[in-house]
């Protein structure tokens, strides 16, 4: 997907299994003494807010991606 996000054939393959759409976001994980990390993590369902995400059409599927995490080198295998 140029630099928004490298899938590979066999992610592609299951997103379309489970209804074609992937949001990719940032989660907050807490540490045990107050840190907090943001983590990418990828789901195969819309988001909640879609107002919140870019959206992309590839492959007969549709992309929900965090404007933070386009062109971050990010790939799903």
């Amino acid at each position: 997907m140029g630099n928004v996000i490298d899938i590979d054939s066999k992610a592609l393959d299951f997103i379309k299994q489970r209804g074609g759409i992937l949001t990719v976001r940032l989660s907050p994980r807490h540490g045990c003494c107050g840190g907090l990390a943001k983590v990418a993590i990828a789901e195969a369902n819309p988001p909640a807010d879609s107002s919140l995400y870019q959206c992309h059409r590839y492959q007969n599927i549709t992309l929900f991606i965090d404007p933070a995490l386009i062109g971050q080198g990010l790939s799903l295998n």
